[in-house]
């Protein structure tokens, strides 16, 4: 929940209590894996292989068993990306912003978000290979780039903040490494020597400290227009096409907030998840999950918001087109009201 470093911070505890170890805390999850660590990385192998076979009869039949025709050319994989890639930006700019305000609440939470960040851009972004159709030619992207192509843009925008969301991530690791290195080298067994070598150098004194400091304030700085383009780039790729519905310009901010929504909710979920697993209940207090909480219902308002001007403004006009997609939607809604 918090990084070894931290452990001089003050972590959450009931009044009269004394406070928990944070560094004992933050090496939980080195222990031993139990049985459910087991049955939950089965299961998720299980779906990536089965992904692969899937992957596999697409590249032997086409991209019509994906669901991609002459009418339907941004199908599930770009669903996938725009979802993974949300959340990852929320889980980043969350981390961000609490760093660079300094909120004193975040330390159990920082770690967790950037981490979330980091593989869910990494799952979001490879789901542009198999939307490509022909993945042998993945490097023609960087080789022969068709500047007109939304595909390019999103790929050189999630490249970027993927870049920037696992440097975002390493710098904090290096003290860790070097504290887990000299200190806890019986608890992480064959990874010490990894740990040496990436940590090699730090001696935890003032100047690096600064230098660290600095370094993470520059990052998180950048992380958030960072993201807030890639977020752009994605809406785009679908607000740029002449579909009723499509070509709006509200769709950049629509899907930016929409993000930081889906974000923190996963990050609400993660953190709540690694209390339970690793029963950290003593280092992240009811309050965090009130101030996410907070933070979410403000989001969840300011998305209902942008989602009412573009049905209002869109029910006003009732272009060519636009009228009967209003009333499928509504013959739905009516036909499905649990939906």
């Amino acid at each position: 929940m918090t990084t070894i470093n931290d452990s001089h911070q003050e972590l959450p505890a009931p009044a009269g209590q004394p406070q928990p170890d944070a560094c004992e805390a933050a090496l939980r999850p080195f222990r031993r894996p139990g049985r459910w660590y087991w049955l939950l990385l089965a299961a998720l192998t299980a779906v990536v292989a089965l992904g692969a076979v899937a992957w596999a009869i697409q590249l032997r039949r086409g991209m019509d068993v994906a669901g991609y025709n002459d009418h339907a050319f941004w199908a599930i994989y770009l669903a996938d990306v725009v979802t993974f890639i949300g959340v990852s930006y929320g889980g980043a700019v969350i981390s961000a912003v609490l760093r660079l305000t300094g909120a004193p609440w975040r330390a159990p939470l920082s770690r967790l978000a950037e981490g979330t960040a980091v593989v869910t851009v990494l799952i979001g972004g490879a789901f542009i290979i198999p939307h490509l159709g022909r993945p042998e030619r993945i490097w023609e992207l960087v080789t022969r780039p068709n500047l007109s192509s939304p595909i390019f843009w999103d790929f050189a925008a999630v490249s970027t903040y993927t870049i920037g969301s696992i440097v975002f991530f390493i710098l904090p690791l290096f003290p860790d490494m070097a504290i887990l290195h000299d200190a806890h080298r019986e608890r992480i067994g064959r990874r010490a020597r990894a740990y040496a070598a990436i940590s090699r150098g730090w001696a935890g004194t003032p100047r690096q400290r600064t230098v660290l400091r600095g370094a993470l304030g520059l990052t998180a700085i950048m992380i958030i227009p960072l993201a807030v383009s890639v977020h752009s780039v994605l809406s785009w790729a679908f607000a740029l096409v002449s579909r009723p519905w499509w070509h709006e310009s509200i769709w950049a901010p629509y899907f930016v907030v929409a993000a930081l929504y889906s974000g923190v909710a996963l990050v609400i979920l993660v953190v709540a998840g690694f209390r339970r697993a690793y029963h950290l209940e003593e280092c992240s207090a009811a309050r965090q999950f009130q101030y996410l909480g907070s933070l979410l219902l403000v989001l969840g308002l300011l998305y209902a918001y942008f989602a009412a001007s573009e049905y209002i403004t869109i029910g006003f006009k009732l272009r060519v087109g636009d009228d009967a997609l209003l009333s499928a939607i509504e013959s739905f809604v009516v036909k499905n009201p649990s939906s």
